[in-house]
């Protein structure tokens, strides 16, 4: 009993209990204007000033997949700009549309239960696993969010004492999510092959048996300096691809294109998906991984993420055939990426930077 009254008094407030205290100042850990971005990653994103209101919007291309599935040669086209000169895209006709409204209930009757059940399933300091606040890497600020980040597939490493058991429907769902969203995401990597020329396998095949979903529930309480923090700091995702169901009201997602920050509006029914890490590796550069962020707002945002990697034992680098005279091979091979996210991140270095030949 003791032990858990000490845990209570101790532990340090998630970020929803700082913005229910009504807060005024932004407590030190989360000011950016303290904990700088570290220099190789500041300089990509120079002008990542929050204060500056004159972001523009952007629409990345929208996708349409019931087009996209037939071959449509427009639609195709579109694909194949979108992978390799945006990094991400927005995807319409889907399929998912019962799914991700179930998903997003549970989502929000979970953020709205006590945070006595909430800390049920709370991630150890060492462990990214379960529910809190991302851990600090280095001499940086902490993002302005809570989240539930969970592996989901394969099945076997699950780690279901960290699964919440409210709501008492939270856990079908995200395991009939993952299911819909694994294979959507599979047959855009597939269809991503036959864009560019090649066997239709290709990347499925070099990514192993047994790939890897995490799933992350993500909730940006509202914040009064919205300036001053990071709802979720600059990066680029480690995986192939991963999808995203964004706020459909609360926009807050922004990414670089030609070295410009540009803000997304939310489109009702869509799903937002990027480009990661590994999929740039495999493709030897002609995919290409968007550099994003999430900014805080005045008002409570809720995503929704599902990232899709390759099974960790498998030693992901560029295909031969993506490898020539004229594109010479630009990656090394590793396995287990998110061990190089981490050691990059202390260097203050970008892991694509990292796997450079």
């Amino acid at each position: 009993m003791a032990g858990s009254v000490l845990t209570q008094i101790y532990r340090e407030k998630q970020v929803e209990e700082l913005a229910m205290d009504g807060v005024d100042e932004i407590p030190q850990q989360f000011d950016i204007t303290i904990y700088k971005p570290p220099t190789a990653i500041k300089a990509i994103a120079a002008n990542s000033n929050l204060k500056n209101q004159s972001i523009p919007f952007i629409d990345p291309p929208v996708i349409d997949f019931a087009r996209l599935i037939t071959s449509n040669e427009e639609e195709l086209e579109k694909y194949r700009e979108a992978l390799s000169s945006w990094g991400c895209f927005q995807l319409i006709n889907h399929g998912m549309e019962s799914i991700i409204d179930e998903m997003r209930k549970n989502a929000k009757q979970f953020f709205q239960l006590p945070m006595e059940e909430k800390l049920k399933c709370a991630k150890s300091a060492n462990y990214y696993e379960g529910y809190g606040n991302d851990d600090v890497t280095g001499a940086q600020a902490k993002d302005w969010t809570d989240r539930l980040f969970l592996i989901a597939s394969p099945e076997e490493q699950r780690k279901m004492h960290l699964w919440p058991q409210n709501p008492p429907s939270l856990r079908k769902t995200i395991d009939e999510c993952t299911k819909s969203g694994m294979n959507m995401i599979e047959t855009l990597i597939k269809i991503a092959a036959k864009s560019i020329g090649l066997e239709e396998n290709i990347f499925l095949s070099k990514c192993g048996e047994k790939p890897v979903a995490h799933f992350r529930l993500n909730l940006y309480p509202p914040c009064p300096k919205p300036e001053l923090v990071l709802g979720l700091k600059q990066h680029t995702d480690g995986g192939v691809m991963t999808l995203i169901l964004p706020d459909e009201q609360v926009g807050g997602f922004e990414f670089i294109k030609d070295d410009q920050w540009y803000q997304v509006h939310p489109r009702p029914g869509a799903i937002e998906i990027n480009i990661g890490d590994q999929f740039e590796v495999l493709s030897n550069g002609i995919f290409k991984s968007v550099l994003h962020r999430v900014v805080a707002n005045k008002k409570e945002r809720m995503s929704i993420v599902l990232l899709w990697s390759p099974d960790r034992e498998v030693g992901v680098g560029p295909i031969d055939e993506l490898i020539n005279e004229k594109r010479p091979r630009l990656y090394k091979s590793v396995k287990n990426y998110n061990d190089i996210i981490i050691e990059a991140w202390k260097k203050g270095i970008f892991t694509l930077d990292a796997m450079k030949l």
